[in-house]
């Protein structure tokens, strides 16, 4: 399946479509997958006084950074949302898509928003990338907020990284340095569509795997592989590799050694480890033979 095909799957998705619809017209939520995943958003909204029919659903994320030529793919389980994040909403009265100002966006606009997603990013000394926040209007407002997990993500690539770190004398600004390190990036979630505590992704988990992440993976170039948490590891094996691998996969992940993945492409295989999302940090506990593997696949 194209990138395309898949981004459109995910980003006008019928299903999430269908819901709302159920939604916006005062129906009861039918069964699915993906019911839990739309109640949530249209809770969020409604706590803070607003409607989905008004805000438009928060559309679910492909992916974040330039899939096809990054170096590490981080695979996590589903994308947190804010309800004044400045981000793509999707219509379903209209079938449209626009920011939460309401100036409209395209299928193009909205892979190239994320393929530069982290290089357009705000940032603040150089370190921390920020989502950029809108008001009760959708009208930017100045203001920003941290994403902790994108701060994990830059410092787990710094350590992996030797050929970009070796040159941070040679950046102009701390800031470009950041940027060249967050070029190497791409984040993939299973589950595409927000929510906050994984509120829905139970339900949800399997069906996205089956649909979209299969299909993404052999799109994504990145020699290196982070899965984030036990869940993830799991449906790693269940849905990537053949069942004859699953004991050659799992000895490498219970040793916290990396695991060659040559399933996909036996020409350019991909070495992939399991971390776990600590106190707000990667557990990068891997050992030193891991590490320098890892690094120079990058």
């Amino acid at each position: 399946m194209d990138l395309d095909t898949i981004m459109k799957n995910i980003v006008l998705n019928e299903d999430i479509h269908d819901l709302l619809t159920d939604a916006i017209a005062g129906r009861p939520l039918r069964e699915h997958p993906f019911r839990k995943l739309v109640e949530f958003q249209i809770n969020a909204y409604k706590d803070e006084g607003f409607s989905i029919e008004d805000k438009g659903f928060q559309v679910g994320e492909p992916w974040s950074g330039d899939l096809q030529n990054a170096r590490v793919l981080f695979l996590s389980s589903n994308p947190a949302i804010g309800v004044y994040d400045k981000f793509p909403r999707y219509h379903a009265k209209t079938r449209t898509i626009s920011w939460p100002d309401g100036t409209q966006l395209s299928l193009p606009d909205v892979e190239k928003f994320f393929r530069d997603r982290f290089q357009c990013a705000p940032m603040k000394n150089g370190q921390v990338l920020y989502v950029e926040q809108v008001d009760d209007a959708g009208k930017d407002t100045g203001l920003t907020k941290a994403i902790p997990y994108w701060g994990c993500v830059r410092n787990t690539i710094e350590k992996l990284d030797l050929k970009t770190v070796q040159a941070k004398a040679t950046f102009a600004t701390i800031e470009l340095y950041v940027k060249a390190l967050m070029s190497r990036a791409v984040i993939m979630e299973i589950v595409p569509f927000k929510s906050n505590g994984e509120n829905g992704v139970t339900e949800a988990f399997y069906t996205c795997a089956r649909n979209f992440t299969q299909h993404l993976l052999p799109h994504a170039t990145a020699p290196v592989v982070i899965l984030i948490g036990q869940k993830v590891r799991q449906a790693f094996l269940d849905f990537a590799i053949p069942e004859r691998e699953w004991g050659k996969a799992k000895e490498a992940f219970d040793n916290k050694e990396a695991y060659r993945w040559d399933t996909l492409d036996p020409k350019n295989p991909k070495w992939v480890i399991v971390v776990d999302f600590v106190r707000g940090h990667f557990a990068l506990d891997v050992s030193d033979k891991t590490l320098q593997e890892l690094q120079q696949a990058i």
